[in-house]
This record gives structure tokens, C-alpha cells and sequence, in this order.
């Protein structure tokens, strides 16, 4: 019987961390950082080379090999997307340094900083797209924050009676609608190499190398809320990113018709 691959909905989308403190084997996952000042040492971060889905985590990479497509996959948009904590401030002044908007900056991260970033992506060596991040929006993310939220101003009373401040967004509007078009979609061939790059410009890197952080937010935990004058709090340490996203759809062996290994080739050369 003649099987043939059909196609379905599918992402590909890889992420760059910065976070004081990795994890299991985080630690040793190449493009990741622990400052911003470890990020702006690069003028160039790259996306869809060197990480996995079982060398990170499913919730930051989705690729099964480290450089190429494993399957025939046809691209139809291509967005960027720069996440923060939603509410790093929401903090007593007491517990925390004066020094806590430089050492976290969620509003210049995620607004600020994709207006001075490039990016392009490759297909093999063909550069497919070349754009400003800020042009380049993802489509998904957190909607509202900003003037929306309370703005008490957390260097007075206790930190049990301030609202929280959310700070929260993403690149234009979050529609799946809102992405980078490929007016003439790509076919990419199984096996085929593929590479994208956010590029920061130097004033971006300069304000980046003189931010202390990203630290860690002070949250009460159990034991403070039920009692106010115990002194013990939560360090939660803000994890910032950059995450890259192919749209688009893979070819598939059809459900319920699945053949033995090498009876059919999967995907097309």
C-alpha cells in the first residue's frame, strides 16, 4: 500500500536565558547567562545551533537536533519574542536595595531593548529574513500591566499591604495574526540546516553592561504571611529571555497508518 506523509499545524522555537541562578543541567547549556553583563559581551546570540528539547526543556526549545529539521517543515512566519519577570518590584524597601530597578529592568528588556536588536534568519546559508526585532513580533504572550496595575510606591509601609505591581507585555499585540510573514512560505527539506540570530546593537549592549543584575525578587513566603514580624522571605531569582519561533507545517506519517522504519522514507529529500 502506497502511504504519503501529510501535513499538520506545527512550531519550532528556541530560547536564550539570563538568570542568576541554572539549574540541573542548565548549567551547562551553551548561549545561556547568568548576567546581563555575560549577555552584552555578545554582540550576536544564536537560535536553533547548539540546543535540544532534552538538553534544555520542553518549555524553552522544541527541537530534536541540534541544528536541522527532522522532518520536511514549510514556514509560513517568524516572530521574536523578549519575556520578564511580571512583577520584580512588588517589594518592601526595607528587604531590598535601593539599588533593585537596576538590578531589574522587566519594562527596558522587554520594550526597550528589541529597538535596538536585529535579527535574521538562514536556511543554510540563504538569509531569509533580515529585520529589527521590533518588526518581528512573536504573536503570543501576556497581555495588560504597566498603567493598568497599582503604582504604590513600595519604599513605604509593609510589604504585606503593598499590591503587587505587574509589569507584563510582549511585542505588539499577542495574536497569532500579529507575526512576520513569509509572503512566498518556505519548504525545508528534511535534515536541512537552519539558524537564526539576534543581533545587539552597542548602545544596547552598554546599558545592559551596567546593569547589576537580573537578582532575585524577595516574596514572602508561608511562614511570614501568617506571621508578619518573621523575618524569613522567598529569593526567587528573575529569569529573563529571548525566544525565536518558526511557524508553519510538517510533513507526518498519516495517524492510524504508521509503517516500519526504512519500508518508507519519512519526508522528502
Amino acid at each position: 500500500m502506497d502511504y504519503k506523509n501529510v501535513a499538520e499545524s506545527a512550531a519550532l522555537y528556541d530560547t536564550v536565558v539570563v538568570c542568576k541562578n541554572m539549574y540541573g543541567k542548565e548549567s551547562s547549556i551553551g548561549g545561556w547567562f547568568t548576567t546581563f553583563a555575560g549577555f552584552s559581551a555578545n554582540e550576536k546570540h544564536t537560535f536553533f545551533k547548539s540546543r535540544t528539547e532534552g538538553s534544555s526543556h520542553l518549555a524553552y526549545c522544541n527541537m530534536q537536533s541540534a541544528d536541522n529539521v527532522d522532518f520536511v517543515f514549510k514556514v509560513f512566519s517568524f516572530g521574536v519574542r523578549f519575556f520578564a519577570p511580571v512583577n520584580p518590584d512588588c517589594l518592601n524597601y526595607q528587604i531590598l536595595s535601593p539599588s533593585q530597578y537596576a538590578e531589574n529592568m522587566p519594562v527596558w528588556w522587554m520594550f526597550d531593548l528589541p529597538k535596538f536588536c536585529g535579527i535574521d534568519f538562514r536556511v543554510q546559508q540563504d538569509v531569509i529574513i533580515e529585520n529589527t526585532c521590533l518588526a518581528t513580533p512573536s504573536g503570543y504572550g501576556p497581555r495588560g500591566g504597566g498603567g493598568a496595575q497599582p503604582a504604590t510606591d513600595t519604599r513605604v509601609g509593609n510589604a504585606n499591604q503593598i499590591p503587587w505591581k505587574a509589569v507584563t507585555g510582549t511585542i505588539g499585540e499577542p495574536s497569532i495574526d500579529n507575526r512576520f510573514p513569509l509572503p512566498n512560505p518556505i519548504e525545508i527539506p528534511r535534515n536541512t540546516p537552519i539558524e537564526a540570530n539576534v543581533y545587539v546593537s552597542e548602545y544596547g549592549r552598554y546599558v545592559l553592561r551596567q546593569l547589576a543584575g537580573p537578582e532575585s525578587t524577595v516574596m514572602l513566603n508561608e511562614n511570614q504571611v501568617s506571621t508578619p514580624a518573621y523575618a524569613d522571605y522567598l529569593s526567587m531569582p528573575n529569569r529573563y529571555g529571548i525566544q525565536v519561533s518558526l511557524y508553519g507545517y510538517r510533513e507526518v506519517q498519516q495517524r492510524g497508518q504508521y509503517f516500519a522504519a526504512g519500508a518508507i522514507q519519512s519526508g522528502r529529500e
